[in-house]
């Protein structure tokens, strides 16, 4: 059984649009209004209550200049929230799979980054999602962290359909 996060973002809408492809997997969407992962009560209780296997955090402040404002907002999402999960992941025993951002580099690099790259993040959105990533690489000795610049699919908002 998978635990998705964010579940009426947009990555979480693609997954949950092809779940169908995967029969033999049960998937719990949540979206905040079911599961705040800020509030780690929230966090146990849900965890607590199915046999997860695997969590998929699709859950983030992605309002990147946004971020600048509700500073704090987005360091309680990106990085307590992520805290969070990966607690209650450790505790049950449930593989965690991540989304953070390119946003934890400067940007300054001529060639692609790699994951030994020493992030520099120079926004508070990119600062709050290091440190969530830093929270779960304290916390758990196995886990998938997935860094993605952008994300395009027919739900949401994002670049490409801006511009179509």
């Amino acid at each position: 059984m998978v635990l998705v996060t964010g579940g009426n973002g947009q990555l979480a809408q693609w997954i949950n649009d092809i779940r169908s492809t995967y029969p033999n997997i049960d998937f719990v969407f949540t979206d905040v209004d079911e599961l705040d992962i800020t509030d780690s009560k929230q966090v146990n209780l849900i965890f607590e209550s199915k046999a997860f296997d695997w969590c998929i955090n699709c859950a983030a402040y992605t309002a990147v200049d946004q971020a600048e404002i509700h500073s704090e907002t987005a360091q309680k999402i990106n990085s307590f929230g992520a805290k969070n999960l990966a607690l209650a992941c450790k505790k049950n025993r449930i593989k965690l799979i991540h989304i953070s951002t390119d946003f934890i580099f400067d940007g300054n690099s001529v060639k692609p980054y790699v994951e030994e790259d020493r992030p520099n993040p120079i926004s508070v959105y990119g600062a709050s999602k290091l440190q969530g990533e830093q929270e779960i690489r304290s916390i758990l000795k196995e886990h998938f962290i997935i860094r993605t610049s952008w994300l395009y699919s027919e739900f949401g908002h994002n670049f490409l359909k801006t511009m179509m």
